[in-house]
């Protein structure tokens, strides 16, 4: 029996370390695998990766497979169609400073050009030649292309090539922004009548049927008053601005922009945890739409996250106006992480990236918290800023060294460094049914799993 239970040990020895040596050699091969094959199969890549990947365009065997997997990727979302336009950089000269664009004014290494009228018309012929019925006059905002100048352009190109869409991207007039605007405009409308409505526009109880539901008796109603002026203004508006917006409709309600259909099913876009760290100066803007876990531009600064937590224990500021606001934040993280409200807001279509275009409202709305709490300052503890503050550099300096784990460990350090942000896990375990202690373990769990990887 003893030696029947030594051959066992050394058979079971021997069988575990030929499967450690099989996962190892399997490990091995798989880094052996060229740099684009492993791109390939998963495109989460880090830095170093993508310096490797580009060193591939000197490869042809690698250029090829690429070029194959790029074709099968379009043809999932875009089918066998291809549309091309007729890009004409115009101009490179432009007065604003966005700071993810190459031609902003601060750029000094940029060298600037401008087209005169004969190029671009040259630009366009030999774009008919190659079978574009679309050119865009693309530039930034250039003051030397006055209206007179821009008109003259685009009536030489019509006249020139009447059945060709002619598409304009010249900086000065943003569409898109502005439809998000509108929305935006009305959403907030809502928010602040409800953050400063009081009852004396209230409709009268007692007041017999016919006359309760009068056209007076509504018109004093504050709400329905300030409604209908925020409407008839509205109206105004875009009746003045019609002139640009009807032929700007025409025009795009036949172009690819109007292609996409509404999404059958509802997806998400990142991890909630994740998308706390945008809040932090520890990641990269994000300008590109593909690859997982992209995140919206939220960053306002550090600032306003610790104007953030005192925001919410201020006592000159109503429950009713902390409230709005929470659920505004709530309201655009949801729009962020939904494919479908994805869709609504970006015009009905999915961006070439620049994701989440409407970001800034959500920045929007937490500057203004910021803002309320510094007017309201002298309601505020001096233990609260010195916890928030503290609190807050301890998760930025976690964050820069764990990422969303540091993130995490670090508010869960603020939770039990600081009484009044356990709160919130309370409301966690009368909402969710879920013990505070259970959140902190997984939390700290899933820390530890992924400690290793950031």
């Amino acid at each position: 029996m003893k030696c029947d239970r030594i051959n066992f040990i050394i058979s079971w020895t021997n069988a575990h370390k030929f499967r450690k040596d099989t996962e190892n050699q399997a490990g091995r091969m798989e880094r052996m695998k060229p740099v684009y094959e492993r791109f390939i199969e998963n495109p989460d890549f880090t830095k170093p990766d993508f310096v490797e990947l580009i060193k591939c365009a000197e490869d042809p065997e690698a250029v090829r497979k690429l070029k194959e997997e790029a074709v099968r990727i379009r043809e999932i979302y875009y089918g066998k169609k291809v549309f091309t336009r007729g890009l004409i950089e115009y101009t490179n000269y432009c007065k604003n400073d966005c700071y993810y664009c190459g031609i902003r004014k601060s750029n000094t290494n940029a060298k600037r050009y401008r087209l005169t009228e004969d190029e671009i018309m040259a630009c366009c012929e030999n774009g008919y030649e190659l079978g574009f019925r679309t050119f865009v006059l693309q530039g930034g905002e250039d003051a030397y292309y006055t209206d007179d100048r821009m008109v003259a352009i685009i009536k030489k190109i019509k006249e020139a090539y009447p059945e060709c869409a002619l598409t304009l991207s010249i900086g000065f007039a943003n569409y898109y922004m502005g439809y998000m605007s509108c929305i935006f405009a009305v959403i907030y409308f809502i928010a602040y009548f409800i953050i400063s409505y009081k009852n004396d526009g209230k409709l009268n109880p007692n007041a017999k049927f016919e006359k309760k539901y009068s056209t007076k008796a509504l018109m004093n109603n504050t709400f329905i008053n300030r409604g209908i002026k925020f409407a008839f203004a509205s109206i105004i508006a875009a009746m003045f601005c019609a002139i640009t917006l009807i032929p700007v409709f025409m025009i795009l309600k036949n172009s690819s922009a109007t292609s996409g259909t509404f999404p059958d099913t509802f997806t998400s876009y990142f991890d909630i945890l994740d998308f706390i760290t945008s809040h932090f100066a520890i990641l990269e803007t994000t300008i590109r739409s593909s690859g997982d876990n992209v995140l919206p531009n939220v960053y306002t600064g550090i600032l306003t996250l610790i104007l953030m937590p005192l925001f919410l224990l201020n006592n000159k500021i109503s429950l009713k106006e902390k409230a709005t606001y929470v659920l505004l934040m709530v309201f655009f993280i949801f729009c962020f992480n939904n494919n479908c409200a994805n869709y609504i807001w970006h015009a009905f279509h999915f961006p070439n990236d620049l994701p989440y275009r409407f970001s800034y409202m959500y920045s929007f709305i937490v500057a203004v918290m910021g803002y309320k709490t510094l007017i309201n300052f002298k309601a505020i503890n001096i233990k609260d800023i010195v916890y928030s503050g503290l609190g807050v550099i301890a998760i930025v300096i976690l964050a820069q060294k764990f990422g969303i784990s540091g993130v995490i460990l670090g508010t869960i350090i603020g939770s039990f460094c600081f009484a009044d942000w356990y709160r919130p896990y309370l409301v966690y375990k009368k909402i969710f049914n879920v013990s505070v202690l259970s959140y902190y373990i997984k939390n700290i769990i899933y820390i530890i799993k992924n400690i290793d990887n950031n």
